[in-house]
């Protein structure tokens, strides 16, 4: 019994791991032929590449993004960028934006970054 067990809980493991990397296989795939935008809020920014991946996954379903513990008002972002492969372009919204990503199996979080809070004022 405990070996069924195992191996059920091993299958669940791998199959979490597999989407997860399954959806990183996709940011590395979808390019993005062109994104611009120009003093944006950041959320609204990642609402665009929402429906700038779907346009351009062959699948036509896109990437999904959710956002923990999101900063009220959220960072202004000015970026224009060609022929980019989306995963760094949430990358580079989320270094300009001062923001962290992580890929879970269905969608990108998006959460602000702790360490940004905690520097001192010079």
């Amino acid at each position: 019994m405990k070996t069924v067990l195992l191996g059920i809980l091993f299958c669940c493991i791998c199959s979490f791991a597999s989407a997860a990397e399954t959806l990183e296989n996709k940011l590395n795939k979808i390019v993005i032929k062109e994104f611009a935008c120009e003093e944006a809020q950041a959320k609204d920014v990642f609402e665009l590449v929402r429906q700038k991946s779907k346009e351009a996954d062959p699948e036509g379903k896109g990437i999904n993004f959710v956002f923990q513990d999101y900063p009220e008002g959220g960072a202004i972002v000015t970026i224009s960028l060609n022929d980019i492969p989306l995963g760094k372009l949430i990358e580079y919204i989320c270094i300009s934006s001062k923001l962290k990503y992580k890929v879970d199996t269905h969608a990108v979080i998006i959460y602000k970054d702790k360490k940004e809070e905690k520097k001192p004022a010079k």
